[in-house]
């Protein structure tokens, strides 16, 4: 199936395809992985990729790699912006639709701060949600496409009342730009995407605001009642509390 104004759906496939490229930790992607990851078969991949190369949405590049003393040709496949947007779009979707699939919070790296809770001081835990709020607004802005980010990002610096990454601490003067920008109707469905966003990270289960500020104080009033504990419960907490 391709997209045209008579049928302007993707597939399940197709989606499938998308969102596994998307989640991927790897900018190129050969077929082999795509395969692995999809568990689609190869004649499906075959048909899928043409199409959503003609949607727009993948683009292939042909790499030759080293292997045996043999230069051996091969196909490496990507998202356009046009196919991240719509994989990114696909991801929020689902976060509103199963929101308990997306409620572990990512993979700890061994640079993360939480990694080791009893050494890692609480300014660094408090920046640590700090990201993942921004983290959270940025996504929210980003689906809507049409640069709304950029926009929103513009115009708050462009007032001068305080630096992008500061955001999370002052919710307030983004609810407030989101009004003067797209009047009460638009800016209350941005804010109802990034609310989404912030309950599915932090697994605000109990809250049905769409309010950010609201959200952003219960998510701190709860992480400042973990790091008031004696370090050797919080670092048993941190691992266990769904808002770290």
């Amino acid at each position: 199936m391709v997209l045209t104004k008579a049928n302007p759906f993707l597939s399940q496939l197709q989606c499938r395809i998308l969102t596994a490229i998307y989640f991927s930790k790897m900018e190129h992607l050969n077929s082999e992985t795509i395969l692995r990851e999809t568990g689609i078969a190869q004649s499906t991949w075959s048909e899928e990729q043409n199409k959503l190369i003609q949607m727009g949405l993948l683009e292939k590049r042909q790499s030759r790699i080293m292997s045996s003393n043999v230069i051996t040709r091969v196909m490496n496949y990507r998202l356009t912006d046009k196919g991240r947007l719509v994989a990114l779009n696909l991801t929020n979707i689902s976060r509103i639709l199963a929101p308990d699939q997306f409620l572990r919070v990512e993979p700890q790296q061994s640079g993360d701060p939480l990694a080791r809770p009893i050494e890692t001081p609480i300014v660094s835990t408090r920046n640590y949600i700090d990201e993942k709020i921004l983290e959270c607004i940025e996504v929210g802005l980003e689906s809507f496409g049409m640069n709304l980010d950029e926009l929103v990002k513009s115009e708050i610096e462009r007032a001068g009342e305080i630096p992008w990454e500061e955001i999370p601490m002052r919710p307030d003067l983004l609810e407030n730009q989101l009004r003067r920008l797209f009047g009460d109707g638009g800016s209350s469905t941005i804010e109802s995407m990034i609310a989404a966003n912030i309950r599915s990270k932090f697994a605000l289960r109990s809250i049905n605001s769409d309010s950010i500020s609201a959200l952003i104080a219960e998510i701190r009033y709860s992480a400042g009642k973990l790091l008031e504990r004696p370090i050797h419960e919080t670092a048993v907490a941190a691992t266990t509390n769904p808002v770290l």
